[in-house]
């Protein structure tokens, strides 16, 4: 795609909804600009309920429901709007506007009116109309006059044709997107993540069959070199020692000396297979292989201008680049991963099942979603199998379940955790915690109430708000006993901490003006949403009396240590870009495991589980992972914000 090109489209994608909502400017706006919506400067007149905004036309006002009918009059403000309904989610709104603007735009510029007809195949299926939208991208692909939207059509149809299970065919199709002459150093998202989506479709979707049937169709040189690397993989995951002329043998036929020697290949590329050719010829030698089963919600999505991909997705390339890296260093112990994916909680448990039974592995990565982990947490207790997730936080995942484990902290133990800190580092006695109703935050805040009272704390004042809230409702305060001075206002009511576990916006800046409103003083103590530097600097411009801003987040893999700029520049070597949070999940997940469990040769299932259970702290790149004898992991970063700048405590 051209500069000029991918601007143009950016433009269209990055429709702020303050723009509709206002309707006085139809420009994009870019990512930044829309954060800033969340970033904006806190006012306590923005706090009470505004005032629908009016714009003067002649001697008489519009609202702006009206002055939104008269701009949609044009279809290129509809076309706007339909790309900002789109952005937000609301696919059914930008459906109609599409099919309105399709009739309207005869006169339209022609780049406007193909972006219309993708941006209407879109809609269609992200409504569940897959059917009409492959037709109708079948046929643009056809029509379209530029090269940038006949891709980003092709890489739409490959998507679809995952969800229709025709799993052959969209690896064919994201191979077209690629083309011939790839290689990461191109600066080209759609073809990078085309690339990144074939190599997990090799790993989670394709048969050993299903990817030798696809390398005669697939011409990138680069794009053959990951195919071969992961139908290797597959075949050195079921061969055992006693197979290892055989497996060695028919690898070089497959990875030749040849290739290994084409400078036309990218050489990280040639170094990968390098690398598994070695892990071959050193079958013999790797006396034990731990099979290790993942599951996850492992999605293919429609292009979206961006290199963003779901969770399940990142998570295994994560999963897999650990694995690499592993592998460049066992000894005796051989790592295979047995990879499946799972859209729904009954897919994940027919999956693990799968695992266990004809695979079996020794344990199971995953599930990612808290739906799908406590079920086949259940599965895994009954067949005496360990699990651990890497994301999921229910407490139902691990309550009674000895053989599974949560790396992500449940909420209880978020809140467990950060007063712990609070009351071993700065002797925090006396506290107060404001939460919201029907909220993960009442979770954290329960944590921190129990850990809190365990120690001798005081609560002084714990609520739990209403959803919606504007005010402190009249009985929250009645435990602090405030009196009210004519003169004075409210007296300095100090404690040592105030929790306010909150994930809303405008909820964490009512709670702060409401303390400050009735004088209550302490070290303001956050969550894991509050782990944004404009944000936090906002939320202590209302509570000037607080020095610092501390809270607790589950990751934080900033490129501060020489191991994680490893893998960050190994990562970008090897797909061009920057690795996302959900990527270190999941690496550290199987880095934990190394650490903890194949480094010291444990492969029986029961003593993979006291492995876990009793290791000692391990710090990986996103969090230190301890559990503490039990199956939920403790630790998590402390960061401390003051004078505007970020810093972990531990």
């Amino acid at each position: 795609m051209t500069k000029t090109a991918f601007k143009t489209m950016m433009n269209f994608y990055k429709i702020s909804l303050t723009v509709l909502l206002v309707l006085v400017c139809a420009s994009a706006l870019t990512d930044e600009a829309q954060a800033q919506r969340k970033r904006r400067e806190i006012k306590l007149e923005e706090l009470q309920t505004p005032k629908e905004p009016t714009v003067s036309k002649g001697s008489t006002s519009l609202s702006a429901e009206a002055l939104a009918k008269q701009l949609m009059k044009t279809p290129d403000a509809m076309l706007q709007a339909a790309v900002a309904g789109y952005q937000r989610e609301s696919y059914a709104e930008a459906e109609s506007l599409l099919t309105k603007y399709a009739a309207l735009s005869v006169d339209e510029p022609l780049p406007r009116r193909e972006l219309g007809n993708l941006m209407h195949a879109k809609s269609l299926a992200q409504l569940g109309r897959r059917d009409e939208a492959m037709r109708e991208l079948g046929g643009l692909r056809l029509a379209f006059t530029t090269e940038d939207l006949r891709r980003e059509a092709d890489f739409d149809a490959a998507a679809l044709e995952v969800q229709a299970g025709n799993v052959v065919i969209a690896a064919k199709g994201f191979a077209s997107v690629v083309g011939s002459a790839w290689s990461p150093v191109e600066a080209s998202i759609i073809k990078r993540k085309a690339a990144m989506y074939l190599s997990i479709l090799a790993a989670a979707f394709l048969s050993t069959n299903d990817v030798k049937s696809l390398l005669p169709a697939v011409e990138n040189k680069n794009l053959r070199a990951l195919l071969l690397n992961e139908l290797a993989r597959k075949e050195l995951a079921v061969a055992v020692p006693e197979q290892a002329d055989s497996v060695v043998a028919r690898l070089n036929m497959l990875i030749p000396d040849t290739m290994l020697q084409d400078t036309t290949i990218y050489a990280p590329y040639r170094a990968i297979l390098s690398q598994t050719r070695s892990d071959a010829a050193s079958l013999k030698k790797q006396t034990s292989i731990f099979r290790l089963g993942v599951v996850l919600p492992v999605t293919i999505d429609l292009f979206d201008g961006t290199e963003n991909m779901s969770l399940g997705s990142m998570l295994l390339l994560g999963a897999m680049e650990s694995a690499e890296n592993y592998r460049k260093l066992a000894t005796q112990m051989r790592l295979a991963l047995f990879v499946k994916t799972a859209a729904t909680p009954g897919d994940a448990v027919a999956a693990a099942t799968a695992l266990i039974e004809k695979d079996s592995v020794q344990m199971i990565l995953g599930p990612a979603y808290s739906s799908h982990a406590v079920p086949v947490s259940q599965l895994c207790a009954l067949k005496g199998v360990p699990m651990i997730t890497p994301t999921a936080t229910d407490d139902g995942v691990t309550k009674n379940m000895p053989m599974s484990f949560q790396l992500n902290p449940t909420h209880r133990a978020r809140g467990k955790c950060i007063a712990q800190f609070l009351m071993e580092t700065y002797g925090v006695k006396t506290v107060g915690i404001v939460a919201q109703d029907s909220t993960y935050g009442k979770q954290m805040a329960e944590g921190f109430r129990e850990e809190v009272e365990s120690k001798g704390g005081d609560i002084k004042l714990y609520a739990i708000l209403p959803t919606g809230f504007k005010k402190f409702p009249n009985d929250v305060l009645k435990p602090l006993a405030l009196r009210f001075h004519k003169l004075r206002g409210y007296p300095e009511t100090k404690l040592d901490a105030i929790y306010i576990p909150m994930s809303s916006f405008e909820s964490i800046a009512i709670t702060l003006s409401q303390l400050k409103f009735y004088n209550i003083t302490g070290r303001v103590v956050g969550s894991g949403d509050w782990h944004d530097a404009v944000l936090l600097k906002q939320y202590q411009q209302i509570q000037e009396k607080a020095d610092s801003v501390i809270y607790a987040v589950d990751s934080d893999a900033t490129i501060d240590s020489p191991e994680t700029k490893r893998v960050a520049d190994a990562y970008q070597q090897k797909w061009g870009g920057t690795p996302e949070t959900n990527f270190w999940l999941g690496y550290d997940a199987v880095d934990f495991l190394a650490a903890a469990v194949l480094e010291k040769g444990i492969d029986e299932r029961t003593k993979i589980a006291d492995a876990i259970r009793n290791a000692p702290p391990i710090r990986t790149n996103h969090s230190e992972i301890f559990f503490n004898g039990g199956n939920v992991n403790v630790r998590m970063n402390i960061m401390r914000f003051a004078k505007g700048s970020i810093e972990r405590l531990r």
